[in-house]
């Protein structure tokens, strides 16, 4: 079973949330920031992301900045299947993002 996962992944330098986030200086909101990297964590996986823990935005990212995600998976029980997934994300050498995401036992079919 894989236990830790390096993603690099550019951020678009166009989305529909970009224009009123914020008009003429647009950052990534925090929200779709982390949907990415909770797709991210459940494709490294292979399992559900259930919730969130925690998470932590310290600097901004701006479209067209480069991402990396670094993903490491910790069991929280020895008696059921329920992991966190600590998550360190950077654009250079600055940490944008750090939390924890929850992943129950349902893996995710694959398709």
């Amino acid at each position: 079973m894989t236990t830790s996962a390096r993603i690099d992944f550019p951020v678009p330098t166009e989305h529909a949330c970009y224009e009123g986030h914020f008009p003429g200086n647009p950052i990534v909101p925090g929200a779709l920031l982390l949907q990415w990297i909770s797709g991210y964590s459940s494709e490294a996986f292979s399992r559900r992301i259930t919730g969130v823990k925690h998470m932590k935005f310290l600097i901004p990212v701006q479209p067209g900045d480069h991402c990396v995600v670094e993903l490491n998976l910790v069991k929280v029980s020895d008696i059921c299947a329920d992991v966190a997934i600590k998550v360190v994300c950077s654009c250079g050498p600055n940490v944008i993002c750090k939390g924890t995401l929850l992943s129950g036992s349902a893996l995710v079919s694959a398709s």
